[in-house]
């Protein structure tokens, strides 16, 4: 996930003050497709994923299976598609996203205005994510990116390589699918939900990169902080678990 044109964009737009709200406050879009996605229901993912479940996946949190869901069906797979892409949908995403960010720097706000005027953002996480063989239409590929840069940015680490993303992704797609929000989301609001996440993950690739690379422990340590804040607010906390090549997301201990 290297930095392109588009991020150094998105950058300006950070350096100018916007930060702390992109940190903290752009947790509203796609609330309600993941806020679903608790730690048990992670870990059941992560157990099938490594063990046999032969006719259901089995519920529940360190080996204590509590309930047990059906197979995704194929029409649950097919609701985590982002079908007939309509620019409008975009367009107010990046609407809502420019007056939060005008609320702390007005200034910031026109720039990013004029950022995503001039720039491609989906297109852009499509060609850093490529390599990860994720896509911005599909909502499962849309929340793995998202998750595993805060994972990245929680942990303080690298950005990883491809083989445990892809690994996460089949977890994702394996949550969402038994997902009722997203199974009964129209096409409009299943992309607003990916779009959201897509913005997400470019804005916090890009502060964590921007910290990183100009060795800003603070910067880095209160990002941490706020997506660990932000993603315990929807019942996720990805500080408990590792990031593992063949079966990604696995409980520590």
């Amino acid at each position: 996930m290297k930095a392109s044109r588009i991020l150094r964009s998105l950058l300006f737009v950070l350096v100018l003050g916007t930060g702390n709200v992109l940190a903290q406050d752009f947790m509203s879009f796609g609330d309600a497709v993941f806020s679903t996605a608790s730690t048990m229901q992670m870990n059941s993912a992560i157990h099938c994923q490594t063990n046999d479940c032969p006719d259901t996946d089995a519920i529940g949190a360190g080996g204590d299976f509590t309930r047990e869901l059906p197979r995704p069906t194929v029409q649950q797979i097919r609701a985590l598609n982002v079908v007939n892409r309509r620019p409008e949908v975009t367009r107010a995403v990046e609407k809502e996203l420019a007056q939060r960010i005008a609320a702390e720097n007005p200034a910031a706000a026109r720039e990013f205005v004029e950022v995503v005027t001039n720039h491609d953002i989906i297109a852009g996480f499509d060609s850093m994510v490529e390599p990860y063989q994720l896509r911005s239409n599909r909502l499962n590929d849309a929340l793995t990116a998202y998750w595993v840069m805060a994972w990245t940015v929680i942990h303080g680490v690298d950005i990883p390589p491809p083989p445990p993303v892809i690994a996460v992704n089949q977890q994702v797609r394996r949550l969402l699918a038994h997902n009722d929000v997203v199974f009964n989301a129209s096409p409009d609001q299943r992309q607003e939900a990916a779009d959201g996440l897509i913005y997400q993950f470019m804005f916090l690739h890009a502060a964590y990169t921007r910290a990183q690379s100009t060795g800003d422990r603070a910067a880095m340590q209160r990002l941490a902080e706020a997506t660990q804040r932000n993603l315990s607010a929807t019942g996720v906390d990805l500080a408990q678990f590792e990031l593992t090549p063949d079966a990604g997301f696995k409980p520590r201990g």
